[in-house]
């Protein structure tokens, strides 16, 4: 699946998405980088699909934005399980 964050990583965009020093959630950078910046449409069907998966059950990760690890949140239930040592959606993270 595409994204067009073109150079800047995850971490680089969630930093500058930050509002009052509280980090978007997964969700929030997957919107923002999977859809066409001019009309705002996803970039491709898949990208289509997560997205209104994504944004239908977006209000119900609140609970999960203070958190460091993300197990069961919407994110994850929607891509799957990670694996061992990555994390999705964070881009290179220290």
């Amino acid at each position: 699946m595409a994204h067009i964050a073109r150079s800047k990583s995850f971490a680089h965009l969630m930093a500058k998405k930050a509002k009052d020093g509280v980090e978007p959630l997964r969700v929030e950078i997957f919107i923002e980088t999977h859809k066409q910046r001019k009309d705002g449409r996803p970039i491709d069907s898949e990208s289509a699909q997560k997205i209104e998966k994504l944004s239908n059950n977006q209000h119900n990760d609140e609970e999960f934005r203070d958190n460091v690890a993300w197990d069961g949140d919407i994110y994850s239930q929607e891509m799957g399980v990670e694996r061992a040592g990555q994390v999705r959606g964070l881009g290179l993270v220290g």
